[in-house]
C-alpha cells in the first residue's frame, strides 16, 4: 500500500516512487543515510520521508529525529523506524554501541 507524500508516492517497506512513476533509489549521503533529490534541488532523507508519511510523530516534526532501530541506516523499513527526541536518539545511539562491545573490549565511561 502507497501513501502520497509531498512529490511521492511511499510504501512501509521504504520504497518511493517519484513523479517520474520510477522508484527513487537514493544515494547514500556522507553519513551513510539515502537521501534524494526533489524540486528545486532540495535533498530529502528518505527515512524521514518514510517516518514522516507514515509513523505518527508524538509532537512537531521539527523537534524528533528518527531513528533506525537496529542502527542500519539503510534499512528504511517503518518497522525499523522510531521518532526520538535528540537526547533520547543520543541515549539509542550509545546503548547501541555500549551492546556492541566484545569481551576484549575495555568500557571508558569518562575521562579524568
Amino acid at each position: 500500500m502507497f501513501k502520497k507524500y509531498k512529490d511521492y508516492m511511499i510504501n512501509t517497506e521504504g520504497v518511493i516512487i517519484g513523479t517520474s512513476g520510477k522508484t527513487v533509489a537514493g544515494t547514500k549521503n556522507s553519513k551513510g543515510y539515502l537521501q534524494t533529490t526533489g524540486k528545486n534541488n532540495k535533498k530529502y532523507l528518505i527515512h524521514r520521508l518514510i517516518a514522516e508519511c507514515w509513523i505518527n510523530c508524538p509532537g512537531e516534526f521539527i523537534e524528533y529525529e528518527v531513528n533506525h532501530k537496529d542502527g542500519n541506516k539503510l534499512n528504511n523499513n517503518i518497522d525499523n523506524l522510531e521518532w526520538l527526541t535528540p537526547e533520547e536518539h543520543r541515549e539509542a545511539d550509545k546503548k547501541r554501541r555500549i551492546d556492541n562491545i566484545d569481551d576484549k573490549s575495555i568500557l571508558i565511561d569518562h575521562f579524568l
